[in-house]
């Protein structure tokens, strides 16, 4: 379940950075539990189990 959790977290910093023909875009490691915090996900304090 975790798994599930953490790949909501990429995937929302995937869509706060994206657009149309972008080959990379970089953004903080801080930013993870932000996002995890937007989408009320209350597991991602450790850094370490998502991957990016």
């Amino acid at each position: 379940m975790k798994e599930g959790l953490y790949n909501s977290v990429i995937i929302g910093i995937f869509q706060r950075y994206y657009t149309s023909g972008l080959e990379y875009f970089e953004f903080n490691r801080n930013e993870l539990p932000e996002i995890a915090q937007e989408l009320g996900i209350q597991s991602a304090k450790n850094l370490g189990d998502i991957r990016f």
